[in-house]
């Protein structure tokens, strides 16, 4: 069996946002249960599962 690593990395800014994001403010996600809930957002990730389950 193939195995791909996904990698997303996201975030919203803008220059009058008076809070500086940290390392704190993000998550990492691994292993099945990360598939699970990516599966429901529609996003790049979301799709890109929707189509690697589609040609398996």
């Amino acid at each position: 069996m193939a195995r791909i690593l996904i990698f997303s990395c996201m975030q919203e800014v803008s220059s009058f946002n008076p809070v500086p994001s940290t390392f704190e403010d993000f998550n990492i996600g691994r292993g099945q249960q990360w598939l699970d809930d990516r599966r429901s957002i529609n996003d790049e990730i979301g799709g890109a599962l929707s189509v690697f389950e589609s040609e398996a």
